[in-house]
């Protein structure tokens, strides 16, 4: 209701999928509170209104590795949950045979970073819809502001960064953070 701003971005997110462009992962990178998560919903909703099969979530909400598993089964809609990474590629494979555009988006993604297993899991999945090359992406948000205490003995961007579409979310103008702060005011009755 109250989003604003951002349009060119998320037409050329829209437009780089709706492409099929070769790399299948997209990072949509910013400040802390520049606004990612609204980004990601209102991403997820015209990608929706497309028809696509889209499924967001919130890394924090990741306890364990079968939470991960969760989230493939729901997002592929296969008969059983996958109980290995085995399973979660054959999922992902026959979710590509469904001729729809699908796209799994993660926010919060540097969360990851403190949980090295979970951390890998996503960036399994990631490399498994890279080499697919078919009609599925892989939509994360994370910050790029803060320094992070991360092992990187345990965890390296390196790959996922080579994957990877790259997109920043600037701050607002100054125009649109006055638009925001109308609607705000129009709609606080």
């Amino acid at each position: 209701t109250y989003y604003v701003g951002r349009k060119e971005l998320i037409e050329q997110i829209i437009g780089y999928i709706d492409g099929n462009r070769e790399a299948k992962v997209i990072q949509l990178k910013s400040r802390s509170g520049v606004g990612k998560s609204s980004t990601l919903a209102l991403l997820a909703n015209k990608l929706e209104d497309k028809n696509y099969n889209v499924e967001i979530h919130d890394v924090r909400d990741i306890k364990s590795i079968l939470d991960v598993y969760s989230i493939i089964y729901r997002f592929t809609g296969v008969d059983k949950m996958p109980q290995d990474f085995l399973e979660v590629e054959e999922a992902i494979k026959e979710l590509a045979q469904n001729g729809k555009t699908n796209i799994l988006i993660v926010d919060q993604f540097e969360s990851t970073f403190f949980r090295p297993d979970i951390f890998q899991a996503y960036e399994d999945i990631a490399t498994i819809i890279s080499k697919l090359g078919s009609n599925i992406y892989f939509c994360l948000a994370r910050k790029n502001d803060q320094i992070t205490t991360y092992d990187n003995t345990f965890i390296s961007l390196q790959r996922l960064n080579a994957l990877s579409q790259n997109y920043e979310l600037r701050d607002f103008s100054i125009e649109e953070s006055k638009l925001l702060l109308e609607r705000i005011n129009e709609n606080a009755d």
